[in-house]
């Protein structure tokens, strides 16, 4: 039975007086029940929304959890963390690497697309906290960063 047959008898099964219709063929079989009259089949009932901020409107940033002077890098997203831009290329930063702002930092898979995080600001990654090919929530730690500008002028 095809889409437009199947639209046709559940038209036609509507308007019917009948309750349950069964109709087998080589595509296989179909069920149809209609609620008794005056009685509407049991629903659960479905919580209300949360209601979501405005358009346009950033979402507040993860807590930094770091020591005076570190910040932690907390992924912007849900996805897959992938600390290289191939299996066989070496990773964009390692523990002790320099990075400055707009260097790569890793690359987070959402939903078949790329994104690559870069870093907003200029310092020493001192760890990286996931591990290559997780599973990341937003918030979840992915680097700490030893920033330049917070550096103690003694160093």
């Amino acid at each position: 039975m095809n889409k437009d047959e199947l639209y046709r008898l559940l038209e036609w099964f509507e308007n019917s007086g009948l309750s349950e219709l069964r109709v087998e063929d080589s595509g296989g079989k179909t069920v149809m029940k209609k609620a008794p009259a005056g009685r509407e089949p049991a629903a659960e009932p479905i919580p209300p929304p949360s209601p979501l901020p405005p358009p346009g409107t950033p979402l507040p940033a993860p807590p930094a959890t770091g020591a005076p002077g570190e910040e932690i890098v907390a992924s912007p997203m849900v996805g897959v963390f992938y600390r290289s831009p191939a299996a066989d290329a070496p990773p964009f930063v390692e523990a002790g690497s320099r990075v400055k702002p707009g260097d790569p930092l890793c690359i987070l898979e959402a939903m078949k697309v790329m994104n690559t995080l870069e870093a907003e600001f200029g310092g020493e990654v001192l760890e990286v906290m996931a591990e290559n090919g997780s599973l990341v929530e937003y918030g979840t730690p992915l680097f700490k960063v030893r920033r330049d500008d917070q550096v103690p002028a003694d160093r």
